[in-house]
């Protein structure tokens, strides 16, 4: 992506010459570190334990898939892990919302003889949706147990697929805290996460 042989804008300084350069070194030492860790995580080092030519290792898991090894996931880009979660607010009585003032119920009711959701309360549901990449939140989503989730959500996801790897946050008073971490709903600036001291 990044030439080695590009030139400096005409103009610049001799110390701006100097930092157009450095730039320019550690943008394709990045580039070549990025194709390396590529290459590491397609291909790992044979062991004994795991042949290369093993037909599973040729089959890439989804990168959301919980249940795949690390190095079996697709990896779309480098960087820390993420996870995509689905925002619901807490009403009275358990009840789930797709928005804070309460107004539009959270269509997890499964309807009269079907195992799974109609494809319009998927579509409601992943309006709420937010890729999340702070590690510990990450971890402490996949760690959860079942019994953690809201009940209307476990029934839903059990035979919904596009629910299955996305996680649930219930948002009171458009706010939550998990792994340390505080997490409110603003209208402005979508999902804040703050660091508990």
């Amino acid at each position: 992506v990044y030439a080695d042989d590009r030139q400096a804008p005409e103009g610049l300084s001799d110390a701006g010459r100097e930092t157009w350069e450095k730039a320019l070194c550690r943008m394709g030492k990045m580039e070549r570190e990025a194709r390396d860790e590529a290459m590491r995580q397609l291909i790992p080092t044979p062991d004994k334990s795991r042949k290369l030519l093993d037909p599973d290792r040729r089959t890439l898991a989804d990168e959301d898939d919980g249940d795949a090894h690390p190095s079996q996931r697709v990896l779309t880009r480098l960087g820390a892990e993420s996870a995509e979660i689905v925002l619901l607010f807490a009403g009275e009585g358990g009840a789930l919302y797709l928005d804070p003032a309460r107004t539009r119920s959270a269509p997890l009711a499964l309807p009269e003889g079907r195992e799974d959701l109609p494809a319009a309360s998927v579509r409601a549901l992943l309006r709420n949706a937010v890729r999340l990449s702070y590690e510990n939140i990450v971890q402490a989503l996949r760690e959860r147990e079942e019994t953690e989730l809201p009940e209307a959500w476990r029934r839903a996801a059990l035979h919904t697929a596009a629910l299955k790897q996305r996680h649930p946050l219930v948002l009171t008073d458009r706010a939550c805290t998990i792994a340390g971490y505080h997490l409110t709903d603003d209208e402005t600036l979508g999902v804040c996460i703050e660091r508990l001291s």
